[in-house]
């Protein structure tokens, strides 16, 4: 028994594994707790980062969506750019046209060539088959030409009705709006005037399939057709009032 005597008893070892046990447990949570510390602002700062990430890229996308509709305007401003190029195009190029068809009007004092041309001009020019050029007197309207227009219809024209009667009162040209021709079937009427004086006018009727409605360039064409081909058959008309019989009607 006395060899025992210096020895710990069961119980204080028991305790002393126990406070052991205890104090590696303690160290241990401890030690989870300053990694559960450490993970936890690593998943901060994550969530930072990511939140980040979400605003940058909603900015870009702001910034892209952005862009798409300056690229959008960009490309219809520049579609719209080429389409006015093409009808200035188009335009001086059917100006162009009508000042050499106008120096054709006159070369001739023949009053049969100047009709024709006038015609021409208007078939090729402001795309119509349907035509009446008419010389105003003191009684009415005579037919010094038509095409594709009964003669019947003409005889219903009147100076003061319709675009007729708003051309002449206006001396400038008149077109039917959207609505169409009215009942006189008139698109287009085109006086002809001369010092101030309306001699007569082009009536023009429909208008060819190609050409589904009149464009802005033909009230162009119209006003400088009307000075011309009036000029053209004013001159043709005196000179054949003075010109000898059998004299050469050419410029």
């Amino acid at each position: 028994m006395a060899q025992d005597e210096g020895k710990p008893s069961y119980v204080e070892r028991v305790r002393a594994n126990t406070r052991a046990y205890i104090e590696e447990i303690l160290s241990e949570n401890s030690r989870l707790r300053a990694t559960t510390a450490s993970v936890d602002e690593e998943h901060a700062l994550l969530r930072r980062q990511v939140d980040e990430l979400r605003a940058d890229l909603a900015r870009r996308d702001h910034e892209h969506r952005k862009l798409l509709t300056l690229v959008g305007r960009a490309e219809a401003e520049t579609r719209r750019f080429e389409e006015r190029f093409v009808e200035v195009e188009t335009q001086n190029s059917n100006l162009a046209a009508l000042y050499a068809a106008s120096y054709q009007l006159h070369t001739s004092l023949r009053r049969s060539e100047v009709l024709a041309t006038i015609a021409e001009i208007v078939i090729n020019l402001i795309g119509s088959e349907e035509l009446a050029i008419l010389s105003l007197g003191a009684t009415g309207f005579e037919a010094l030409g038509s095409m594709g227009v009964a003669p019947a219809q003409l005889a219903r024209l009147r100076p003061d009705v319709g675009l007729v009667g708003s051309a002449l009162a206006s001396g400038q040209p008149a077109a039917a709006g959207a609505e169409g021709p009215g009942d006189d079937g008139i698109t287009a009427c085109i006086p002809l005037c001369v010092a101030g004086r309306t001699i007569g006018l082009v009536a023009i009727f429909g208008l060819l399939p190609q050409k589904p409605a009149l464009q802005a360039v033909d009230m162009e064409l119209f006003g400088l057709l009307g000075h011309h081909a009036a000029t053209a058959l004013y001159c043709a008309e005196l000179h054949e009032r003075v010109a000898p019989a059998g004299e050469a009607a050419a410029c």
